[in-house]
């Protein structure tokens, strides 16, 4: 599967094309790196709809957030903040399957489509 990094300069614009393409879609959510003496991935979510990504690079941040969850109330929000590096992960047809995106801490946080379901909020 082919895997391409993201320049700074493309987050923005990339995330609020990729919500609006995968918006209701079933993802699930690992942090990678939070406990640096295990290896293993720390699931922070499993199979919620995805609502929104987000990248704050004002001011010279580099915070994304991704939204997760069916409504408004019950929301799940992922904040990673001192962002390094975005990459995504597509499918042999070209469609997006993943995204890893790197804190300067070296912490992964893994975002991975698992279906559609709706895009209606």
């Amino acid at each position: 599967m082919p895997i391409r990094e993201l320049s700074r300069d493309q987050w923005g614009a990339f995330f609020a094309t990729f919500t609006n393409d995968h918006s209701g879609s079933l993802v699930s959510l690992g942090v990678d790196g939070r406990q640096p003496k295990h290896d293993l991935v720390d699931m922070e979510a499993r199979v919620l709809p995805l609502r929104e990504i987000a990248a704050d690079l004002k001011d010279k941040e580099s915070t994304i957030v991704i939204s997760l969850g069916l409504s408004s109330d019950k929301l799940l929000r992922h904040a990673i903040p001192s962002v390094s590096h975005v990459r995504v992960t597509q499918s042999e047809d070209g469609s997006d399957s993943a995204l890893a995106i790197e804190s300067m801490n070296g912490q992964t946080t893994t975002l991975n489509l698992e279906m559609r379901v709706s895009s209606k909020f």
